[in-house]
């Protein structure tokens, strides 16, 4: 049967990323290997480790379940739903382990429990993630066809939450009052388990290795969610063997495993904070491209209408403000009609493209802008410039296009592309508008054709 992706990270890895997850678990499980032969000595004690490891588990586990939960909603994927729920399960049972170590209260257990309570709330941690993890490679197997609607996906999220809640307080409870029924766990004079020789310690790390197994199996880890998701559970396996080998308080091997077990609680979290950094990024490069496809010509590259209307009325407030100048170019090139119909339209796209170039290298000023303004017209807005100015630019392009020397053997008496301008400048004032000065740039532009063309007016 084919396998379905997990959908919190669909894409197929990169070669990069698949190393750098390789390479992760290698370095995890070469500390935990070492570790586990340095079991024996005793490191710098530090009471505040074990709360300090419980905390960040507790919120690197919590948020991984939310953005699963987000993403079983907007998939309907119902292994995502089973994912979340092992994630919150472990997140919350967790918090519940934090309250019960002495350590985390100033020698108070905030639960009440007996001494071996924490013991058995991260046994049933484990042991029910893996369980979880179980379900959740069975559904993503065989189930996950069949796609739950965001309205039944709310009230799926809704119920395994309170089911998950309502798991770990009967667990909490059975762990604190309800300890009698539970055999005792066998410690060392430090305080650790002795696992090795006691029951429960080879089935959890079965049950934690078969978990493992299963993802594997069912995932193919061909994605980079399915990957970190492998990662994460390699590196529980990691944690409750090390634990389970009876590795004793502020021993390396102590130390190792509750560094695995963060990495087993932060991995799916990582590849969320990693597809936001993605998807952030996605969306500045769409941003940048509607903002070129809004703003800019297609064809020629140059401002467009929108961009030029909008610059207009800006430098137009500006130089009412500042009692400046202000100059306006309208171009057109000449018998661009028959030019298309004489070389054809690539050829009038090629000519419109070769005026745009020469246009924009005209202006010096990052004030100015060039813009088609439709059709074989385009326009020049010259910011804070006087009629001299604006002269000396509309005869640089004029001069410009003529040597580019394009064959226009329908434009008599020239024989080449040409251009006629219309040229306008305003000292505008309160009340003024900038169509008045388009209008006037019109004007001079309709002047210069009707007078022969290849010239340019200025408008009075």
């Amino acid at each position: 049967m084919p396998c379905v992706p997990v959908s919190f990270s669909s894409e197929p890895a990169s070669g990069r990323q698949i190393v750098g997850i390789l390479a992760a678990t290698v370095v995890m499980a070469a500390g935990s290997v070492a570790g586990f032969l340095d079991r024996g000595e005793v490191l710098a004690q530090a009471p505040v480790a074990a709360p300090m490891f419980l905390s960040l588990i507790f919120v690197t586990g919590c948020l991984s379940a939310y953005l699963l939960r987000t993403q079983f909603r907007l998939t309907g994927l119902p292994s995502l739903a089973i994912l979340s729920t092992a994630y919150l399960f472990s997140g919350v049972l967790s918090l519940a382990t934090l309250l019960a170590l002495p350590e985390s209260a100033g020698g108070a257990d905030w639960l009440g429990g007996a001494p071996d309570s924490a013991l058995w709330l991260w046994i049933f941690w484990h042991g029910g993630f893996a369980a979880l993890v179980l379900l959740f490679s069975a559904v993503h197997w065989g189930w996950d066809r069949k796609v739950v609607d965001r309205e039944a996906a709310d009230r799926w999220n809704g119920a395994l939450t309170l089911l998950t809640l309502g798991a770990v307080a009967l667990l909490v409870l059975l762990a604190t009052l309800g300890r009698a029924a539970l055999p005792g766990i066998p410690l060392d004079a430090r305080g650790a388990p002795v696992l090795p020789l006691w029951p429960l310690g080879g089935p959890l790390v079965g049950l934690t290795a078969l978990a493992l197994a299963a993802a594997l199996t069912a995932t193919r880890s061909s994605t980079l969610g399915n990957l970190a998701l492998c990662l994460s559970l390699v590196a529980n396996f990691l944690s409750v063997a090390l634990f389970g080998a009876g590795a004793p308080r502020f021993s390396p091997g102590w130390y190792a495993a509750w560094f695995d077990g963060l990495i087993s609680s932060a991995s799916v979290l990582m590849v969320f904070m990693h597809e936001l950094t993605w998807l952030y990024l996605r969306l500045n490069d769409l941003n940048a491209t509607l903002q070129r496809l809004t703003f800019l010509d297609e064809l020629t590259g140059l401002a467009n209408r929108r961009q030029f209307a909008q610059r207009l009325e800006a430098e137009w407030a500006r130089a009412v403000r500042e009692r400046r100048p202000i100059g306006l170019i309208m171009l057109d090139i000449d018998y661009f009609k028959q030019f298309n119909d004489r070389y054809g339209h690539p050829a009038g796209d090629a000519c419109l493209r070769r005026i745009a170039r020469t246009v924009a290298a005209a202006i010096r000023r990052p004030t100015d802008l060039a813009a088609r303004y439709g059709g074989e017209e385009f326009v020049v807005i010259l910011p804070d410039t006087d009629e001299e100015g604006a002269l000396h630019v509309a005869r640089a392009i004029g001069e410009a296009v003529r040597r580019l020397g394009m064959r226009h053997e329908s434009s008599e008496p020239f024989g080449v592309v040409t251009v006629s301008q219309g040229v306008a400048v305003r000292h505008p004032d309160v009340g003024d508008s900038p169509e008045h000065l388009l209008f006037a740039a019109d004007q001079a532009l309709y002047a210069a054709k009707t007078a022969g063309r290849n010239q340019l007016k200025m408008a009075a």
